[in-house]
């Protein structure tokens, strides 16, 4: 049992970090994509043959034959429609394991039989398919149906009326909008049904392709095969044919491509949670049956999952769009080493203001100053301004504490402070006047290298205190910054 549970855990393990990988694939490949919307918004319009060249990108609008008939195969024939989508099902047994290794039945519809113990012996007789003629016809335009694509809304197509035309279809009965194959005497296993869905024939509509040999034909030089390209519908095929005229067309085309784009995103985001909860589910599950801790592991799990799954399905989109727009890229790569050259250009230059600055004050004090000696002299220079007008009040006292406590010192220290600043406050204001304070304050501050966001709201604070708008700070410390350039 002990090595059946740690088989499982590695199974999950790994299923699940194939799901992910598969999964962010999927989203890159889909940002990615053959914008075949941008390549139609960019062939030529043409209303006469005689100015079209081979090999030519080219759009042409016309009217169709409302007749126009479909060979079937399981219904005679269809009349009125572009193309026939044939979906066919089996209802068969459907085998679910969850984590601890519990299998769950099911009978269901299907598109397959599902190979499991208790599926053996059952066949599928009817198959699923497309149906479309071997050409459409725009007034006299001949367009080649091979490996044409649509991107109008499909209607269901009720079977009702229509005549069967093989063998086969001798047992079909036709019940609401399906075509039944019943078997076993009415016990639903094995039965059949299929269903179908069609473009019906527009007035007018559009084609984009090449033109080659008089006719149109698809411009397929690139075109995608591959298993995540089928999964997201990405043939890198321009050979679509549209309803209305070409403006109704392109929008159309437009609308379809971003919908399509969104819902690859939402199952490739939902497949990558999938793929992270396979893994730490499988991680915790020895601890699933404990009591209260089983709970919790399995919230953990969850909650990991999608803080796993979420960011790195966003960053995936996010890159794989900035490299599907390359003008973007360069954009934004071009903003950032903007950005990084200002950033470096203004660091510098705050680096020689410092320098400068503090070199002033060292020759007006006659002495090396220190980063603590510059602190000191800020604070000094803060409550010179909040005693400007009158004594310290308690609102005031609670802002320089606050400000030394950022500093790191102890209520001893500010405490000490004031009071020389208080001793030094004797002196007559006309000969320290509030912005002599204010513009050493500034100085200071400049001078100690790290003028935070912090230190630039205290000045301003100060100074509103002692009477000074905004304005004047901001005046004043142009002043200084270019009194020592």
């Amino acid at each position: 049992m002990g090595r059946r549970n740690r088989e499982d855990k590695r199974g999950g393990i790994v299923i699940g970090a194939g799901l992910v990988l598969l999964a962010l694939t999927v989203l890159w490949k889909n940002e990615t994509r053959y914008d075949y919307y941008r390549a139609a918004s960019r062939t030529t319009e043409i209303t006469s043959f005689d100015d079209a060249t081979e090999q030519q990108l080219i759009s042409y609008t016309g009217a169709m034959d409302q007749r126009l008939t479909l060979p079937g195969k399981y219904i005679e024939s269809f009349t009125g429609y572009l193309t026939v989508r044939r979906s066919a099902e089996i209802y068969c047994w459907d085998e679910d394991k969850d984590d601890d290794g519990h299998t769950t039945w099911s009978r269901k519809w299907m598109t397959r039989v599902e190979s499991n113990s208790r599926n053996r012996g059952l066949k599928q007789q009817l198959s699923s398919g497309d149906l479309n003629p071997p050409s459409y016809r725009l007034n006299d335009f001949e367009v080649d149906s091979a490996k044409i694509e649509f991107v109008d809304a499909f209607d269901s197509i009720s079977p009702v009326g229509a005549k069967t035309a093989l063998p086969v279809c001798q047992r079909l009965t036709r019940e609401g909008d399906y075509l039944m194959l019943r078997k076993n005497n009415g016990r639903q296993l094995g039965d059949e049904r299929i269903s179908f869905s069609g473009l019906r024939v527009p007035d007018q509509a559009t084609w984009f392709g090449k033109y080659s040999a008089g006719k149109g034909v698809p411009h397929d030089e690139n075109q995608r095969d591959g298993f995540i390209n089928q999964i997201i519908q990405d043939s890198e095929v321009l050979h679509h044919l549209v309803f209305g005229d070409r403006t109704t067309a392109l929008a159309t085309t437009r609308q379809y491509l971003s919908r399509l784009k969104w819902i690859v995103r939402s199952a490739g985001t939902f497949a990558t949670y999938l793929g992270f909860q396979f893994i730490f589910s499988s991680i915790v599950s020895f601890v699933y049956g404990v009591p209260g801790i089983g709970w919790l592991a399995e919230k953990g799990a969850f909650v990991l999952a999608i803080l796993c799954a979420v960011p790195l399905a966003l960053i995936t989109i996010a890159c794989g769009y900035l490299f599907g727009h390359l003008y973007l890229l360069l954009f934004l790569l071009a903003a950032l080493v903007a950005l990084g050259a200002f950033l470096i250009g203004s660091r510098n230059k705050s680096k020689r203001v410092t320098k400068r600055v503090r070199k002033t004050l060292e020759k007006e004090h006659g002495r090396p100053l220190d980063f603590n000696d510059i602190k000191e002299m800020e604070f000094a220079e803060l409550a010179h301004l909040a005693l400007a007008n009158s004594d310290v009040a308690e609102g005031e006292l609670e802002f320089l504490y606050k400000w030394g406590k950022q500093n790191g010192w102890k209520k001893d220290k500010v405490d000490d402070l004031l009071k020389e600043v208080r001793r030094v406050g004797d002196i007559p204001a006309a000969e320290h006047p509030s912005d002599w304070h204010l513009n050493q304050l500034i100085q200071l501050a400049l001078a100690d290298g790290n003028l935070s966001p912090y230190e630039m709201r205290t000045i301003r604070s100060a100074a509103k205190k002692a009477g000074f708008d905004r304005q004047t700070v901001d005046d004043l410390m142009v002043k200084v910054q270019q009194s020592v350039a």
